[in-house]
């Protein structure tokens, strides 16, 4: 079952691998010997990441929290950089302190998310510029009847005038 997962699922000792399903090798590009054998777990995030996983790792090891989720990028063998969601806890395996936990490739979820953002902020843009020039408008319409307004009683003042001329003729 842990081989047909769609999460990558890992077991690893603070410096060194010691199980990795098949999700989690073709989520970093690297086969099950590369990582068994070449990589710590720190070596699938980016350098900026690197504080925080090991700081992370640490906090499980000795006992300051049992699991932990965050999301950090990650870095596949290619050299590309991809957002995952990690899940670790820290437990017993065979005497040893280990830690095992899940991976999930959230890349394609997290350029949505960014993709939805920047359209969120140009919508809210181009409705801050609509509602400006609708209040634009609106100012001019308000001054256009003013003006047409303060005409009509204008004429209507100059037609009193001309009845009132017309009958003291």
């Amino acid at each position: 079952m842990v081989e047909q997962s769609l999460t990558g699922i890992y077991i690893f000792e603070k410096e060194k691998f010691i199980y990795v399903n098949k999700r989690f090798c073709e989520i970093f590009g690297y086969s099950e010997e590369e990582i068994l054998n070449d990589l710590k777990p720190t070596d699938v995030v980016t350098r900026e990441e690197v504080a925080t996983a090991s700081e992370n790792i640490d906090k499980r090891l000795k006992g300051d929290v049992d699991s932990v989720r965050y999301t950090a990028r990650g870095k596949h063998k290619e050299g590309r950089t991809l957002w995952i969601e990690i899940h670790g806890t820290h437990i017993k395996y065979e005497g040893n302190d280990v830690i095992t936990g899940t991976v999930l490739d959230i890349t394609e979820r997290r350029l949505n998310e960014e993709r939805i953002k920047n359209l969120n902020q140009e919508l809210e843009g181009k409705v801050k510029n609509r509602t400006k020039e609708l209040n634009d408008k609106l100012l001019e319409l308000e001054r256009m009847n003013g003006i047409f307004i303060n005409r009509e009683f204008r004429i209507k003042e100059l037609k009193d005038k001309i009845k009132d001329f017309e009958s003291k003729k």
